[in-house]
């Protein structure tokens, strides 16, 4: 484990993933390859403000057998997704998006680029053993795509984000999409 400072109570970060977090990151793959759930979930990143891992974990819960989220359990994903995205993946994103306009110019920079896309795409991927270290329960329940709606919407709740019906159609497309096998 090595320390993450900046993280609440200077959380642990795993180094080596167990097995769950490599469930959650192999899905995660999975369902954002699925048509048209990748632009989905930009999209609802991009308009509404919410956070990509969050989403694919509200409905990998319900798909992995683990139901619905309990309070304790989503606070939990609000504050790790709110610290890992303002020190750690943010940062590197917006360095990623400025070296885009630039990569069309010169060959290091788009060597550059793809350097610290390969940085977010890591960063996403601990973020997602974090959320995964989040349930301290086996999967105790059927897949359910029922389950997967009521922790999107709990999440949704939890971060005050209303979804006009464009949003909520995507939203819906990806609660879909993520339960087919």
């Amino acid at each position: 484990m090595a320390p993450f400072e900046g993280c609440p109570e200077d959380r642990e970060i795993p180094i080596s993933y167990s097995s769950k977090a490599e469930n959650f990151w192999n899905y995660s793959l999975d369902v954002y390859h699925r048509l048209g759930v990748g632009p989905a979930l930009l999209e609802l990143q991009d308009e509404a403000g919410l956070d990509v891992n969050c989403l694919l974990f509200c409905c990998w819960t319900g798909a992995a057998g683990y139901g619905v989220l309990d309070l304790t359990e989503m606070k939990a994903v609000l504050d790790i997704s709110r610290e890992w995205n303002a020190h750690i993946v943010n940062g590197l994103r917006t360095v990623r998006k400025a070296l885009k306009e630039r990569s069309a110019e010169e060959h290091d920079v788009m060597d550059l680029r793809r350097s610290v896309k390969n940085l977010e795409l890591k960063a996403e991927q601990i973020q997602q053993s974090l959320l995964a270290g989040v349930l301290n329960r086996p999967p105790d329940a059927a897949p359910s795509v029922t389950a997967a709606r009521a922790n999107l919407d709990a999440y949704l709740e939890a971060c005050a984000s209303p979804l006009p019906p464009p949003l909520r159609t995507a939203l819906e497309h990806i609660a879909s999409a993520s339960a087919r096998g």
